[in-house]
């Protein structure tokens, strides 16, 4: 309606004086002349285009539709706000956002409540539901495109002809209309091309929500929203709803409450389903009903689809994840799945995009229960005969199919975990003749009996058998394809006499055999793992294996002796915990040239270590811990005339656990370069040479001195004399940080930093830029807030941390952290803990924006820090007996030449641990799975 180049504005300006004016009025002008609205011709009435502007408002404000809000919903409001910081409706620039998650999750129930708040705000609005389905009938895209545009604008009489000509109208008609679109449930690019194409097809401002199950379709959105699961109190009170009616009378049943809630692991749809399954139903009726619940198609339809989906190979690695490999490490799932045939690299991608299974920081595969239930009620109903279907993991299906010969050519897998008393699978020659193309075969506790069997599948890919009560392997046994072995046998049972008559006949002993040449053929073979190997005396086959990563010879007290004789050049990975070898030959140190990680922990004969074992370049973890009568430790001095080239390789960074060496008096110069040294529980421990270089992180980034009284106390004592931070006397842990902290290489990522807490017992030192003392019990933690200016630099500066606890009588079946969150984000966690302690940890703001930027979070100008001391018993559960904390703190980390930096700090009230949604999937780990491996097994245990 303005013209600012002509006519009577453009008259009136041209002769105006004040030109400075003029430019603002023409700048002014422009921008109101660009906003979409409604245009006047001359000639016109201007009554009649009045009436039509009234109409055409009239009919925006009729035609926006409040999408259906019967549901009753929980927890909406933090979603909400969550997607209100996402979106930032009133700013300019064109936003898309991806709300992504797990069908049942409460997607659309999000994206319903999220257009229902600010639709009204836009020029347009429409929220095309169901895209999925709907684009799939004849002309689907196409109706979509002509539904899109007639809400957007208002009109009733659009034609679209075809797919680009409707591409071309929602560009053409939209790009200056400031628009709020929702396509709901997407799962093909296709729809998102021809329906929003790109974001200059919107006016400024517009706002777009994509809700799909696959993240791959959200690939050019601007901020991913992955959908939280219900909090327990949450999912309590949905369930409420629907069982109850909201009448909270819940009386007797709240133990069986909790199981539904647990099972439901805060999906709402499951919560609701089960809620209104369950309604009305007595106590008795309730713990019957639970079980056949689980199976209820109502909501595993739902779940299905994103199954149905998938490409066959795909569905085959979707159901053995479920049936058999759920938490498992993922390097060993992806082994055993590739030797199958099964491009699991492709496949898992795929299904974490889906979000059928997820990775957890500890690089574990998981999957939600609801899931896994799915998927085994997936093969349940392939068949009503056990010995039918695709994969066995009920007992009670094993023990079907072994004593009636039931087994056909179908079963891919079978699992066993734990045996029924008194009622043994027996064995025979024949046991397994019928199961030709068994894959997987995991059996773990006393579960069969019988010594011999006369056949066994040539097809396995996975043998996995503790307690294997045979004599002796069949002799054509020959698992070509085999890709691990893990053998850990019964008492009655001679490991070398089981695998005497087959394939691995040559690994025990030197014998002649033609199996022997066969094991060259063996490439899928990465990992073994054989325990309670007694009597074996030498290992050399070993060395055959081509592609042999992994090796491990555990439990087994009589193993004196371990000797390598040939090169294995694949081998990554050697493990001989608990053994009784006195020594490592340095012939065989130096056959393993590519040896990364060797466990010799609890080997309590181990007296000496070759100084060889440091000319293994790939080297990154050395475990000694808990050799209890090692004295000495390798130095430079150790090495021959033959072997100083160790200066002229390139070396990575060395981990060395000496924890529980208890025996250990000196360790002199370590020859190469540290990445950290675990010493704690080293009570006759008098000296570590060149301590002070690690500690300013040379030589190291991670210290571990727990309970090492004399090192760290005299050099604690030593950096107070010579910096003067404290008189000469002071034990405290504060100078001989803030020392540390001083130094240049320390400030690069990462470091961790504990001590004894009864010897260093000052607190959180005074120069910490924020710090809180407690007075109260049972207290687990705390947060606070610190602003940092719009001109902060971030380079060369992080965040250190301190926290202390009281020293209580707390079980020793627990690990105990220290885990550090930022603005929500799991950003660190220090190393296992133990009561009365104090642990000091530092991280770079590079290593923090780094983290945040994983989860899709931008650079921190504000930190929302907490700080939060967990104590996990072994058996993974969080729980709030622990120590509580007796101090913590934060403290800026600034370079000398910049000052300290302005302390902003807020407070906010510590919490116990009953007041923290504790995310399990979202801890992480200091120490190497295979360093606690007296507690759990690499494989076998549960990640979270």
């Amino acid at each position: 309606m303005y013209e600012t180049k002509k006519g009577s504005f453009g008259q009136a300006l041209a002769h105006h004086d004040n030109l400075e004016k003029v430019a603002g009025w023409k700048t002014a002008l422009t921008k109101a002349g660009n906003l979409s609205g409604w245009h006047f011709s001359h000639g016109g009435h201007e009554s009649e285009f009045i009436d039509k502007i009234v109409e055409e408002i009239s009919q925006q404000v009729l035609k926006f539709t409040y999408l259906n809000g019967d549901k009753y919903l929980v927890g909406i409001e933090s979603r909400l706000k969550h997607m209100e910081e996402l979106l930032c409706v009133g700013e300019s620039d064109v936003r898309m956002i991806g709300i992504w998650g797990i069908g049942g999750l409460g997607k659309t129930t999000i994206a319903k409540s999220v257009y229902n708040k600010f639709s009204h705000k836009f020029e347009g609005s429409c929220f095309l539901e169901n895209v999925r389905d709907r684009s799939l009938k004849y002309g689907g895209l196409k109706k979509l495109q002509k539904f899109l545009l007639s809400k957007t604008l208002g009109l009733r009489d659009l034609e679209v002809n075809s797919l680009d000509e409707g591409s071309i109208m929602i560009k053409e008609r939209l790009s200056h209309r400031r628009v709020f679109l929702v396509l709901d449930d997407v799962n093909d690019l296709d729809q998102l091309k021809s329906l929003v194409g790109k974001s200059n097809w919107f006016g400024s401002g517009s706002r777009i929500i994509i809700t799909t199950r696959d993240k791959h379709m959200l690939h050019d959105v601007n901020h991913i929203y992955q959908v939280e699961k219900l909090s327990h109190s949450e999912a309590l009170e949905l369930f409420n709803f629907n069982a109850f009616k909201g009448k909270g009378q819940m009386g007797d049943y709240v133990e069986l409450i909790d199981k539904v809630i647990c099972y439901a692991e805060g999906l709402p749809l499951v919560v609701e389903v089960m809620g209104s399954y369950l309604r009305g139903r007595s106590t008795y009726t309730w713990k019957d009903a639970l079980e056949s619940c689980k199976r209820d198609p109502k909501f595993q339809q739902v779940l299905k689809l994103s199954y149905d989906a998938l490409e066959p190979s795909m569905k085959e690695v979707f159901l053995h994840i479920a049936c058999f490999f759920k938490g498992k490490n993922k390097n060993y799932v992806m082994d055993i799945l590739e030797g199958c045939d099964l491009r699991p690299k492709h496949s898992i991608e795929v299904l974490i995009e889906k979000a059928l299974i997820s990775i957890t920081e500890a690089n574990g595969v998981w999957m939600h229960d609801v899931l896994e239930e799915m998927g085994k009620e997936i093969v349940c109903q392939e068949s009503s005969e056990p010995g039918e279907r695709s994969r066995l993991w009920l007992y009670k299906d094993v023990y079907h199919v072994f004593v009636h010969n039931t087994g056909t050519s179908k079963v891919k897998g079978i699992m066993v975990l734990k045996g029924v008393p008194d009622q043994q699978i027996p064995l025979n020659k024949k046991s397994f003749f019928k199961l030709s193309g068994l894959q997987i075969l995991i059996i773990c506790g006393d579960v069969f009996y019988g010594d011999h069997v006369d056949y066994l599948p040539n097809d396995l890919r996975l043998l996995n058998w503790k307690g294997c009560p045979l004599q002796y392997f069949p002799s054509d046994f020959y698992p070509r394809k085999l890709a691990a072995l893990k053998m850990v046998f019964s008492e009655i049972s001679s490991p070398w006499t089981v695998l005497k008559g087959g394939f691995l006949c040559q690994m025990p002993r030197l014998c002649t055999s033609p199996l022997g040449k066969r094991l060259q053929n063996m490439y899928n073979l990465k990992s073994v793992d054989l325990g309670n190997c007694n009597g074996a005396t030498t290992f050399s086959y070993f060395s055959r294996l081509p592609n042999l990563e992994e090796l491990k010879i555990r439990d087994s007290k009589k193993v004196k002796k371990f000797e390598i004789v040939e090169e294995m050049k694949s081998l990554k990975r050697l493990d001989l915990s608990r053994t009784a070898i006195r020594e490592l030959a340095s012939s065989t140190i130096r056959c393993l040239i590519n040896l990364e990680q060797l466990t010799l922990s609890c080997c309590h004969r181990l007296k000496h270590v070759p100084c060889s074992i440091f000319e293994l370049q790939h080297l990154r973890h050395l475990d000694l811990s808990y050799c209890t009568k090692l004295v000495t430790f390798p130095t430079k001095s150790e090495f021959s005339t033959g072997s100083t080239c160790l200066q002229d390789k390139h070396c990575a960074p060395l981990n060395v656990n000496l924890d529980g060496c208890e025996h250990l008096v000196e360790i002199a110069e370590i020859p190469r370069e540290s990445y950290g040294l675990n010493v704690r529980h080293c009570y006759r421990l008098q000296k570590i040479s060149k301590l002070s270089n690690i500690l300013e992180g040379k030589e190291s980034k991670l210290m571990d001195l727990l309970n090492c009284y004399e090192p760290s106390g005299n050099l604690a004592c030593d950096v107070a004399k010579v910096k003067n931070y404290l008189p000469d006397n002071s034990r405290s842990t504060g100078p001989l940080f803030l020392w540390f902290l001083g130094q240049q290489q320390c400030r690069q990522s990462v470091c961790h930093f504990l001590f004894d807490g009864p010897i260093y017992k000052f607190g959180i030192p005074e120069w910490f830029t924020w710090r809180r003392d407690f007075d109260m019990e049972g207290l687990q933690g705390c947060e606070f807030r610190i602003d940092f200016p719009g001109n902060f630099k971030w380079e060369d500066k992080g965040l250190a941390f301190c926290a202390q606890t009281v020293d209580l009588d707390h079980p020793s079946s627990a690990m105990r952290t220290v885990a550090m969150y930022i603005n929500g984000v799991h950003i660190t966690q220090t190393p296992w803990l133990a009561p009365a302690w104090s642990a000091w940890g530092y991280l770079s703001f590079d290593t923090i924006i780094e983290r945040l930027s994983e989860r899709g979070s931008p650079p921190p100008s504000v930190c929302l820090v907490k700080i939060e001391l967990k104590t996990t018993q072994l058996s993974n559960k969080i729980t709030d007996e622990g120590p509580p904390m007796l101090s913590c703190g934060v403290h800026v980390v600034m370079p000398e030449d910049e000052g300290r930096f302005v302390n902003d700090c807020q407070r906010i009230p510590p919490f116990s641990i009953r007041e923290l949604k504790i995310d399990a999937e979202e801890t992480d780990s200091y120490y190497d799975a295979e360093e606690i491996d007296s507690y759990y097994d690499a494989e076998d245990r549960l990640t979270v």
